[in-house]
């Protein structure tokens, strides 16, 4: 196996879990935290308004930690492509 190839899997292969990493943002539930216990559940619609809208802002924040995470292995992917290119080219 040339380095060409090698390169050329770990570009596929981190492209994979960038994928992985894609998907796992794009499914992140929205909980508030009665959800997991009923008792806490707001007896007026403030709190209950609140309460979802924390609930959604943790969602973004666990989302965009992924989305970052992906972001930085697709960027490792396409480098790594670019230099299975490279190396395709002058070897």
């Amino acid at each position: 196996m040339t380095v060409t190839e090698i390169v050329s899997l770990l570009s596929a292969a981190s492209g994979f879990v960038a994928a992985f990493y894609w998907y796992r943002a794009s499914k992140v539930p929205v909980e508030a935290a009665w959800d997991f216990d009923p008792k806490l559940k707001p007896r007026n619609m403030v709190e209950d308004a609140w309460g979802l809208a924390h609930a959604v802002e943790r969602a973004f924040m666990i989302s965009s930690d992924r989305n970052t995470t992906a972001a930085l292995w697709t960027a490792i992917s396409v480098g790594l492509g670019a230099l299975a290119t490279v190396l395709a080219k002058f070897l």
